[in-house]
């Protein structure tokens, strides 16, 4: 699992994005691969208009979901590990 790191994340520009029925969809031109986002993903990807670090997002999603603490830090972990892994999110420098 990603080790959290203190770099803000930002949006990977090579990917396009949409939204559709409330949800982001996007489509990565490099892989042709398409990815639906689902409600908290939508919001991440959202809240990344301009960079973020781990903790601001985790704050404003523990903020605006009522869910518990360490659910929302393990789920949260996992989608940033993934998005980084696919390509579709980037560290900051």
């Amino acid at each position: 699992m990603l080790k959290r790191p203190a770099m803000p994340y930002h949006r990977n520009p090579a990917v396009y994005a949409a939204e559709l029925d409330g949800e982001v969809c996007l489509f990565d031109p490099v892989t042709a691969a398409y990815f639906n986002l689902n409600s908290t993903g939508s919001t991440i990807w959202n809240l990344l208009e301009t960079p973020l670090t781990y903790d601001e997002i985790l704050g404003v999603l523990l903020a605006t979901y009522p869910v518990e603490d360490q659910m929302c830090r393990d789920q949260c972990l996992d989608f940033f590990t993934q998005a980084l892994e696919l390509g579709l999110l980037q560290l900051a420098p």
